[in-house]
C-alpha cells in the first residue's frame, strides 16, 4: 500500500493560532505548527508499507531490523542518535548563539507536552533498539525546533524533511548514497 507523503511545508504553514506571542522568535507560528502536528502523528502507522513522495526518490526498507540497524551500528555518516552528520553540524552552533539559543531553550521546555511516542514503540523490540528509537526521535524534535527557529540562516530542511514522513506514519531510517546525493531510507 503505496501512501502519498504531504511537504513539510504544507504541515508547517497554516495559521491554527494567528494571534499566537512570538515567544519563540519569528517563526513561532511554525514551531506552534510543529507541536500540532507532532501531537497528530501516528507514530510508525504504516512502517514497513511502501512510501511514495513526489519530492523525493527512496529506498523502501521492509523490516524494523533492517530500519534500525544501520543507523545502530555506528556507520560513518550518522551521529549516535542515528541522524546524518551534515544537517546536524550545520545546526549545532546556534543552539549557542544568543537570539537562536533563547527561542530554542524556550521551545524545547513546551515542545516535552507534545511528544508522546512512547506508547507507540513496538514492543518486540529488543530494549536497546527501543532505547535506540526513542532516542531517534528525541534528536529529530530537537533537530526540527532548532531548524524552523533558524531557518533563515542555515540552507538545510534535513529535519522538516523528516516531519513529512512521521507525519505520514513511516520511520525515515537513514540515506541511502552520499548526503544529499542518493535517497532517503524509509520504513
Amino acid at each position: 500500500m503505496e501512501r502519498q507523503v504531504e511537504h513539510w511545508s504544507e504541515l508547517l504553514a497554516y495559521e491554527k493560532f494567528p494571534s499566537y506571542k512570538e515567544e519563540y522568535g519569528p517563526h513561532t507560528q511554525q514551531i506552534v505548527n510543529a507541536f500540532e502536528s507532532i501531537d497528530c502523528i501516528s507514530w510508525f502507522r504504516f512502517s514497513g508499507a511502501d512510501a511514495l513522495n513526489e519530492d523525493y526518490e527512496v529506498e523502501n526498507v521492509s523490516t524494523w531490523v533492517a530500519a534500525i540497524t544501520p543507523m545502530m551500528a555506528g556507520a560513518p555518516q550518522y551521529n549516535t542518535n542515528g541522524h546524518l552528520i551534515p544537517p546536524c553540524e550545520e545546526l549545532d552552533p546556534w543552539r549557542r548563539k544568543r537570539a537562536s539559543g533563547k527561542y530554542y531553550r524556550a521551545a524545547m521546555k513546551d515542545v516535552q507536552k507534545h511528544i508522546d511516542f512512547m506508547n507507540y514503540l513496538p514492543r518486540f523490540l529488543e530494549r536497546p533498539d527501543r532505547d535506540f528509537l526513542r532516542l531517534h526521535i528525541e534528536a529529530f524534535v530537537d533537530g526540527l525546533i532548532l531548524e524552523i527557529i533558524v531557518q533563515d540562516d542555515v540552507e538545510s530542511t534535513y529535519f522538516r524533511d523528516l516531519l513529512s514522513w512521521y507525519d505520514a506514519g513511516h520511520l525515515p531510517c537513514g540515506w541511502e548514497g552520499e548526503y544529499p546525493e542518493g535517497k532517503r531510507r524509509v520504513f
